[in-house]
């Protein structure tokens, strides 16, 4: 929701509650207002839910374009990098909630091929940091 319109809402309801006009005599109908505003005012409407699961998707998707093309060029130190960054936001995105479950399923098998293939994916003269890797 706008945050002017969030606004909006518990100013209005600021102003039933304060007035002498009542819907229900007593307090009954103020305290449903007051509960009213603070749910409407304080939920994530489905589109910012959208938002914010499409943004955590395409920064993931970004990382693991650059994974590949670190690893397909050969370039190991940032292609590790990457590969630890995508199972940090894999792990985000499980931790949120807001992703489908088939999407899920998709990046943790894309991501399982990964975990064999940077295994030994180190220069020849480098320690491999394989505690950093999982």
């Amino acid at each position: 929701m706008n945050i002017y319109l969030k606004v909006f809402l518990i100013v209005i309801a600021a102003v039933y509650i304060i007035s002498p006009v009542d819907a229900l005599p007593g307090p009954v109908d103020d305290i449903i207002i007051a509960i009213l505003t603070a749910y409407f005012s304080g939920r994530q409407s489905g589109r910012e839910k959208y938002r914010a699961a499409s943004e955590s998707v395409k920064a993931l998707d970004e990382v693991l374009v650059s994974l590949k093309m670190n690893a397909a060029n050969n370039y190991k130190d940032a292609a590790q990098a990457d590969y630890r960054k995508a199972k940090k936001l894999l792990e985000e995105m499980k931790a949120e909630g807001a992703v489908a479950d088939s999407a899920l399923q998709r990046y943790e098998q894309e991501m399982a091929g990964w975990d064999s293939a940077m295994e030994g994916f180190t220069h020849k003269d480098q320690k491999p940091d394989y505690e950093g890797l999982r």
